[in-house]
């Protein structure tokens, strides 16, 4: 939206390792654990994946310039990554919440979420969301989602929170234990959209590192033969452009 995209201060790098982090969690994760488990209902997936995403970020960005913090809010934990390089604090949420807390009224929004949107202050997105409810909802006190904000940030390896310029807020569905769709979202205090980046656009697909040991008739062939795992992986990514393709079309 516009020339200039905050969002593309988000390195490649950074932006692949959560593509890889999220595709496991929502796929060979959770089939793995419910291979292991012998799982006859699968009640508490939505929760385990969640567990299986923050493991793989923190695994992922270890010894890296981009540290991680939780804390936990209710019978929710939160996990956020300040990225060094961007200067930008990462959250993350599904899109079904994202919509739901978009259309919430402001008492109803999830206080942590407005105590990041603090970051963003300056910013304000040009196309505004038409709301009924701002005359008669009473405006947050700032005092309180400062106090908050200190809280998300304290549990960094290192002070971060004079460093921070903006925040962004990682959204991805999942279909299928397939990753399709991941977007980073700048926004301003009303949770409208300032600036959005479609992050499977830069994602590279995931190759294995194992490969199928190849025969002595196979010593022609200079490229080893892939797993089924990669395959599949393969397979996956090209079924998300696929879909993006055919929603283009439609639009």
């Amino acid at each position: 939206m516009g020339q200039q995209n905050d969002l593309d201060r988000i390195s490649e790098q950074v932006i692949q390792k959560i593509y890889q982090s999220l595709f496991q969690a929502v796929g060979e994760d959770y089939q793995e654990a419910e291979s292991h488990l012998e799982l006859e209902t699968h009640i508490s997936r939505p929760f385990m994946i969640w567990d299986f995403i923050n493991r793989n970020l923190i695994k992922s960005f270890f010894q890296t310039n981009v540290l991680y913090s939780t804390k936990k809010r209710g019978m929710w934990e939160v996990l956020l990554l300040y990225d060094k390089e961007s200067k930008m604090i990462l959250s993350f949420m599904k899109d079904t919440r994202f919509k739901d807390v978009r259309k919430a009224k402001r008492g109803r929004q999830p206080q942590y979420v407005k105590a990041l949107l603090l970051l963003n202050k300056s910013l304000q997105a040009k196309v505004k969301q038409q709301k009924l409810f701002y005359i008669t909802e009473p405006e947050c006190d700032n005092d309180q989602l400062n106090a908050l904000l200190d809280s998300l940030c304290a549990n960094f390896m290192e002070p971060v929170i004079s460093e921070i310029k903006h925040h962004a807020l990682i959204v991805f569905s999942s279909n299928y234990d397939q990753l399709t769709s991941l977007n980073a979202y700048m926004l301003d205090s009303d949770l409208d959209i300032v600036s959005e980046k479609d992050m499977l656009n830069v994602a590279k697909p995931i190759m294995s590192n194992e490969v199928d040991k190849v025969s002595k008739g196979d010593v022609k062939h200079k490229q080893p033969k892939l797993t089924e795992k990669a395959n599949r992986r393969l397979k996956q990514k090209e079924l998300v452009a696929l879909k993006s393709m055919q929603n283009d079309k439609q639009e």
